[in-house]
C-alpha cells in the first residue's frame, strides 16, 4: 500500500519496447489490450480487458476481468481481488506491472574492501555537519574546506535541494526525488539507498539505479559490506577515491570486473540518530570522487535524513487515521451482518451476543427460520481482526444464507463453504464454523462443526453433552469432506453456542475462565429463561476477568426448549 497516501503509481514494464508509468488517480483503472481500457497495453497475451485496479478502503486491490491466461500477483494467480501492498509484482500476459515501487536493480553485498585502511577518507559525519575542525589536516579540510569556490558552490547546492525537497511526499517519491538530485548535482554511475526496516536495526535497500537505464532494470549492484558498515554502525563518512589504482584492493575481483573506480558512502542521519546509508560510485569513464563530494553527499544524505523522518511521521499519522476508519468501517459491516433480531420460535427461548476485543471482531453468528419446522443456528470464528476479517466473514454469511434458500444438505453445505474459504483467503486465514438445523417440534438436532468448540448441551439433571468436530476448519484444505451429526434439545434442556473468546478469556494473574466456568454458570442457572442464562455467564465472566483486558471476542447464543408437565396418567 502507498505510504502516506491513497494515490499510486504503477510501473510497466513491456516485453518489448520501454518502461513507462502512470499515476492511479481514479476510483477504478481498466487495463487491457482494447482501446477502451484506462490503460492500453500492446500485448498479444493480454486479453481486451484483462484487469481492474480499485481503490479500497485506504489502498487498493487488483480484480481479474475474466482474462483467457490470469492476472498473478507475485507468481500468484488471482481468483477474486487481491490487496496490492508496495512493489508487488504484476504479470498481465507478457507485461510486468510493478505496484507503486520502481523496479530496482539488484543489490548485493560484498566483503571489499576489506579494512577501513582500504578507504581514502574516514570522517565522523557530525564533523562535516557542524564544521567544527579536527585534529588532522584531511578531516580539518572535509568539515569546513579552504576552497571558498568550492563551498559556495555547495552552498548553492544545498540551497537547491532543500527548495526541490520541501514538498511533502510519500516516502518512495521522495526516495526517487532524492536519486534525481545526486545524479544531477554529483555524476555517478550507481546509486543506492538503504534504510532502517520499521521495528529493526537491519537495512533494507529502498531505492538503486544504475544511470543510463530507466530506472528499474535487472542489473547488479555490488557494495562493500565493509564500508556500508563503516557508515550505518560507526557513523563515518567513506571515501574510497581509486579502488582500481589502489595496490589494497587491485586483487578484488568483484570491484577490478565492475570496473568500479571510486566510491562514498555516508550516513543518512542527523545529531540523534543514523536511519541508514546513501551509497554511490563510479566506473572508469568518470574522473574519481574527491574530498568536496564526500562533504557533499554527506550535507545532502543529512538534508534527506531530516525530509524522510517527516515523511516516516506523516505517513504514520495518516496509516492510524486509515486504521481508525478501516475499524469503523469493519465494525459498520459486522453490525449488518449480525441478526437485528431472533426469529420467534415456539417452545424455545433464545439469546445472542458478540463483543469485539476492539471495535471489530472476527466473530459471527446467525439464526434464521429454514421453514415452517426448522431453525438454523451458527456461530463462527474468522482468524484474525478488521475490514479483511470482517468482509470475508461477511461473504460467508452471504454463501450460508444463499445455499439454505436452496436448501442444500448440510454435509454439502460445509463442503462447498470450505471450498470458498479456501479460494477467499490466504494460506493464513480459515473459519471455525458450527451450524446446526433445530426441528422444532421434536427438538432434533442436525449439526456440522468445522473445527470449531463443541456446542453443549446441559440436560435438566445437570450433566453435559458435547456436539463435537465433524471436519476441519473452514479454508484449510479443498475438497474436504464433513460428517453430520445428530443429537436433541429435551423439553428443559439448554444448548449454548459460544467462541474461544468466552472459555480462553484470562484474568489479571493469566488463569483462564475455561470450559468449566461457563460450564458451571450455564448448570447453575439452567432453570432460567435464555436471557437471564446469557447475562449470567456475561456478569460471571466480568467478575472473573475484572481489569483484564480481553484480546478476542467474545460470542454466545443460548436456545433453551421449555420445560413441559407429563401428562397425568388416566
Amino acid at each position: 500500500m502507498p505510504e502516506g497516501t491513497n494515490m499510486a503509481t504503477l510501473y510497466f514494464y513491456p516485453k518489448q519496447g520501454n518502461p513507462w508509468k502512470l499515476e492511479v488517480d481514479k476510483e477504478t483503472v481498466s487495463i487491457g489490450r482494447a482501446q477502451g481500457n484506462d490503460v492500453t497495453i500492446a500485448d498479444p497475451n493480454c486479453s481486451s480487458c484483462h484487469a481492474h485496479i480499485e481503490r479500497a478502503g485506504g489502498g487498493f486491490v487488483i480484480r481479474d476481468a475474466g482474462s483467457k491466461n490470469g492476472t498473478f500477483v507475485n507468481g500468484r494467480r488471482i481468483d477474486c481481488p487481491a490487496v496490492l501492498s508496495q512493489g508487488d509484482e504484476i504479470a498481465l500476459g507478457s507485461t510486468a506491472v510493478i505496484f507503486d515501487r520502481p523496479r530496482m536493480p539488484r543489490v548485493t553485498m560484498v566483503d571489499s574492501p576489506t579494512s577501513a585502511t582500504d578507504a581514502s577518507a574516514v570522517v565522523p559525519f557530525r564533523a562535516i555537519l557542524e564544521k567544527t575542525s579536527a585534529t588532522d589536516a584531511r578531516t580539518s579540510a572535509l568539515a569546513a574546506p579552504a576552497d571558498l569556490r568550492e563551498e559556495n558552490r555547495i552552498l548553492q547546492v544545498m540551497i537547491r535541494v532543500s527548495e526541490a525537497l520541501v514538498a511533502h511526499k510519500p516516502l518512495q517519491e521522495l526516495l526517487e526525488d532524492i536519486m534525481d538530485l545526486i545524479a544531477e548535482n554529483l555524476p555517478m554511475d550507481q546509486c543506492v539507498i538503504m534504510l532502517r526496516g520499521d521495528g529493526s536495526v537491519a537495512l533494507e535497500t529502498r531505492a538503486a539505479r544504475i544511470q543510463g537505464q530507466w530506472r528499474g532494470g535487472r542489473e547488479e549492484i555490488q557494495v562493500s559490506r565493509t564500508i556500508v558498515s563503516m557508515a550505518y554502525d560507526q557513523h563515518l563518512s567513506v571515501l574510497l577515491s581509486d579502488a582500481a589504482a589502489d595496490p589494497r584492493v587491485v586483487g578484488n575481483v568483484s570491484i577490478i570486473e565492475k570496473g568500479i573506480r571510486s566510491a562514498l558512502c555516508v550516513p543518512i542521519g542527523d545529531d540523534e540518530e543514523v536511519i541508514g546509508v546513501l551509497y554511490a560510485d563510479r566506473h572508469g569513464r568518470l574522473e574519481p570522487f574527491k574530498d568536496a563530494d564526500l562533504r557533499l553527499l554527506t550535507l545532502l544524505a543529512n538534508t534527506a535524513a531530516v525530509r524522510i523522518q517527516q515523511a516516516r511521521q506523516v505517513a504514520a499519522l495518516i496509516g492510524a487515521a486509515r486504521v481508525t476508519e478501516d475499524l469503523k468501517i469493519a465494525a459498520a459491516i459486522q453490525r449488518d451482518f449480525l441478526p437485528q433480531s431472533l426469529p420467534s420460535c415456539e417452545g424455545y427461548g433464545m439469546a445472542a451476543r458478540a463483543v469485539p476485543c476492539l471495535q471489530v471482531g472476527g466473530d459471527y453468528y446467525d439464526l434464521v427460520s429454514l421453514d415452517a419446522k426448522r431453525i438454523g443456528l451458527a456461530v463462527a470464528d474468522v482468524s484474525g481482526k478488521g475490514v479483511g476479517a470482517a468482509l470475508l466473514m461477511a461473504s460467508l454469511r452471504a454463501w450460508l444464507r444463499t445455499e439454505l434458500l436452496h436448501g442444500t444438505d448440510l454435509a454439502a453445505l460445509a463442503a462447498k463453504l470450505n471450498d470458498f474459504a479456501h479460494e477467499s483467503s490466504d494460506i493464513r486465514s480459515f473459519i471455525t464454523f458450527f451450524f446446526a438445523e433445530l426441528d422444532k417440534e421434536t427438538g432434533g438436532l442436525r449439526f456440522v462443526n468445522a473445527g470449531h468448540n463443541p456446542a453443549l448441551v446441559f440436560g435438566r439433571d445437570g450433566l453435559v453433552r458435547e456436539l463435537s468436530a465433524t471436519g476441519l476448519c473452514l479454508g484449510m484444505l479443498a475438497g474436504r469432506l464433513y460428517e453430520v451429526g445428530t443429537a436433541a434439545l429435551d423439553p428443559g434442556e439448554v444448548l449454548v453456542l459460544y467462541t474461544d473468546g468466552i472459555t480462553e478469556s484470562r484474568n489479571t494473574g493469566e488463569k483462564e475462565f475455561g470450559v468449566e466456568g461457563l460450564v458451571a454458570i450455564v448448570r447453575g442457572e439452567r432453570e432460567k429463561d435464555a436471557p437471564a442464562i446469557l447475562e449470567a455467564v456475561f456478569r460471571g465472566l466480568a467478575e472473573f476477568t475484572v481489569c483484564a483486558e480481553p484480546f478476542d471476542d467474545r460470542t454466545l447464543v443460548v436456545v433453551k426448549r421449555d420445560a413441559f408437565e407429563s401428562a397425568l396418567p388416566l
